[in-house]
């Protein structure tokens, strides 16, 4: 009984571990993109809800590191580099 359960917890510790990526879950049909353009889960387990959480949070980031950028968030004008003459 010792001898089977050191074989099995050193054959558990020995697997990769594999990480669910945007084009696994795409190509699993377990996500999609809503019109807002961010990830909607289509199936309810833990690893594509991770990743949907993380993409999404990763997105909203990088929106608001551009909306401080602008010159009026209203309008979105960019601020653009001046020349010096």
């Amino acid at each position: 009984m010792k001898w089977s359960a050191t074989l099995l917890l050193m054959w558990v510790m020995t697997q990769p571990v594999w990480a669910l990526t945007l084009d696994d879950a795409r190509q699993q049909g377990r996500v999609g993109e809503t019109l807002s353009g961010y990830l909607a889960a289509r199936q309810q387990d833990n690893d594509t809800l991770k990743l949907v959480k993380r993409i999404n949070a990763d997105a909203l980031r990088s929106i608001s590191g551009w909306r401080s950028k602008t010159i009026s968030p209203r309008q979105r004008w960019p601020l653009l580099p001046v020349k010096s003459w």
